[in-house]
């Protein structure tokens, strides 16, 4: 079978990249020609090359590519969106992302000569469903969600069917050190006799750094044992980010946070080596975040053998296996008229002076994150390709 996969691109350091590259992987093991797609804001790793062709060959990587253009002109987005649709014809688009990733595609099911099987692979992080996309999954032939808090968000705002499948984690790559590397880890980092909490994420609003670093100076208070690091891209270069050092400066906090000594941004970050180690050497992760569609983090960390502090709303309240250790949030509406949580940062510095003696269960949390493997997430997708009826969601008139 022929599928045109549209995400973000999988060469970038985000979780959808992760989730971008484990699932090309697993539908070209399954046997089926992939032809990978990109929005135009990736032409670090998808230049739009000679002659403004769409269509790449990228034989170090083993794919073929084209790279979506992104104009601000909405008319102008859709029919360079056609072209590309039209000069590729496949047997079922899958579009792996949140919202801005399946714009225009109704509009072209409903309208084009084309009649593609569409799947989406839906990020959802927050509820309800936003009325402007609402008419959007009227026209996806499969609806599938990483999480069940997106399943059901899907369900309760659409009346259509999602599938729950979850995203896998890499047992290989993601494990506890030796109590000999631990130990050794943790004297570099001068943590002989402190307890040490790691946030992971990307710097953006949703994230709610501010809430950690505001909590650590209420925990370090209360034991001064407490110290954190926060590995995230630290200076603020657009408006949907945080300045966390004006912050971690304004706090007073300066001894008890440390940040990663390289530069990390969307196309430069370290490797899961290094950032096993960061988890390793840690005693537990936070993440204060408001809404979360999956939250690798979570996982990562527990597979890595540390327990997982978050915020007890969206996602994050299924990933972690200790629910003693969710913090309290309270609900708002968002910019786009979406239910989130904002963490109760007082309740979070509890949680954060609750893990010197918290008896973390190793082995019976180590049952639960074995759960996330990537092969099942594979196979489930599987499963939905095979399922698929031969009826097209919606009749597909001639333009």
């Amino acid at each position: 079978m022929r599928i045109f996969v549209v995400c973000d691109s999988p060469y970038l350091f985000t979780g959808l990249a992760r989730v971008n590259r484990h699932v090309i992987k697993g539908l070209r093991d399954s046997g089926h020609e992939v032809i990978l797609g990109a929005w135009g804001w990736d032409q670090l790793a998808y230049p739009l090359g000679k002659n403004s062709q769409w269509m790449y060959e990228d034989n170090e990587n083993g794919y073929q590519y084209v790279a979506f253009p992104l104009s601000k002109d909405p008319k102008k987005l859709l029919i360079q969106t056609y072209e590309i649709l039209k000069s590729i014809p496949c047997d079922v688009l899958l579009t792996i992302g949140d919202y801005w990733n399946f714009a225009g595609f109704e509009l072209l099911k409903s309208k084009l000569d084309y009649g593609y099987k569409w799947i989406s692979y839906y990020t959802i992080e927050s509820s309800p469903i936003n009325e402007d996309f609402l008419e959007s999954f009227n026209y996806m032939d499969e609806i599938m969600a990483p999480s069940l808090f997106g399943k059901k968000v899907v369900e309760d705002s659409t009346g259509l069917k999602c599938h729950h499948v979850p995203y896998g984690i890499d047992h290989d790559t993601f494990y506890p050190l030796s109590d000999e590397e631990r130990e050794a880890e943790r004297t570099k980092r001068e943590l002989t006799g402190k307890i040490r909490f790691i946030n992971v994420c990307k710097n953006q609003n949703r994230k709610n750094i501010p809430a950690f670093l505001e909590a650590l100076k209420i925990a370090n208070k209360k034991d001064n044992r407490i110290v954190g690091y926060l590995h995230t891209n630290i200076d603020k270069k657009v408006q949907s980010q945080v300045n966390v050092r004006n912050i971690i400066k304004r706090l007073g906090i300066e001894d008890i946070i440390s940040v990663p000594n390289k530069k990390i941004s969307l196309d430069i970050g370290c490797s899961d080596a290094d950032l096993r180690i960061e988890y390793g050497c840690s005693d537990a992760l936070v993440l204060s975040s408001v809404a979360e569609g999956f939250g690798f983090p979570l996982l990562e960390a527990q597979a890595c053998g540390i327990p997982a502090i978050a915020s007890d709303c969206s996602s994050m309240s299924e990933l972690c296996f200790e629910k003693g250790l969710l913090a309290k949030c309270m609900k708002y509406y968002g910019s786009m008229e979406q239910e989130v949580g904002i963490v109760d940062v007082e309740d979070l510095a509890e949680k954060m002076c609750k893990i010197s003696s918290f008896e973390v269960r190793k082995e019976k949390m180590s049952e639960f994150f074995k759960g996330f493997l990537w092969n099942k997430t594979n196979a489930r997708i599987e499963n939905v390709i095979s399922s698929m009826s031969d009826e097209v969601a919606i009749p597909v008139e001639e333009v």
